[in-house]
């Protein structure tokens, strides 16, 4: 029980002495540092900040173009999608009408070679 009780006090004094600040035994870091790395760390997420700001007013801009407003990233990605898609269909059914008027000129000529005899014989029998 007694060793319970210490490792729970331990563990105790370990979360209290979180927020302090660890040193290293071989580098000591001096105000100057401090402040230095404070600016450097200040200055880099000022630039993300930036960055993101002006990513954000590009595809904004992008999407008012479209005459998307308002809209966030999942439904520029599905309106792209369904746009592909029907771009394919699209394809597909000129692909389709193309080959039905083929095959609709190939019957139409072999119709009317077929026609004209069958033709000649109709006039032949109404003539007698």
């Amino acid at each position: 029980m007694d060793w319970d009780a210490e490792v729970e006090e331990e563990s105790a004094k370990k979360k209290q002495s979180s927020d302090t600040q660890n040193e290293c035994p071989m580098f000591v870091m001096t105000p100057a540092m401090a402040r230095m790395a404070k600016q450097y760390a200040d200055t880099m997420i000022a630039e993300k900040k930036q960055k993101k700001a002006d990513y954000l007013a590009t595809r904004d801009a992008k999407l008012q173009s479209l005459g998307l407003e308002n809209c966030d990233e999942y439904f520029v990605q599905k309106i792209a999608e369904v746009r592909q898609i029907a771009g394919s269909v699209e394809q597909q059914a000129v692909e389709e009408a193309q080959e039905m008027l083929e095959l609709i000129l190939e019957a139409s000529e072999a119709d009317g070679s077929v026609a004209a005899p069958e033709y000649a014989s109709l006039a032949e029998v109404s003539e007698a």
